[in-house]
């Protein structure tokens, strides 16, 4: 009986592990430091219009600093410093216009997360010409 107790506690010490490493992949993502900085690059080279191999080099490499940094990372306070450097390094690395292009993004980004239903816009479903608040009035005698 307490040879069966054991199994049990022991299968369920496992169990609990393996499920707690399953969470942090699935909120921090199964993706590679490496995956993870060639994934945001492709990002900044699409939304930024980038070009220049040497610069797109140089985004990589501060993607992929920031990325192993990410991945051992336990405090907000410390991941919204690393952000500010990156972001630092990003501007060192970027042109001016391309650089207000980023920080505008990155401010949609930020409201979109804040505000999730954001995220499904309606273009419009208001009839081409609002009707005046005096429309609903009944007409004067």
């Amino acid at each position: 009986m307490l040879l069966r107790n054991l199994h049990i506690a022991v299968f369920l010490s496992l169990t609990g592990v393996l499920l707690a490493q399953e969470a942090v992949r699935v909120c921090y993502g199964a993706r590679s430091p490496e995956q993870s900085a060639a994934k945001q690059t492709e990002m900044l080279v699409r939304e930024l219009s980038l070009t220049d191999s040497l610069q797109i080099d140089s985004l990589y490499r501060v993607s992929l600093r920031y990325a192993y940094w990410r991945r051992d990372c336990q405090s907000h306070e410390d991941h919204a410093v690393q952000v500010r450097k990156m972001y630092e390094e990003y501007q060192a690395v970027l042109t001016p216009d391309q650089y207000a292009l980023f920080m505008r993004l990155q401010q949609n980004r930020s409201q979109r997360a804040q505000h999730p239903a954001a995220r499904f816009r309606v273009t419009s479903l208001a009839p081409a010409e609002a009707p005046s608040p005096t429309d609903s009035l009944p007409p004067t005698p």
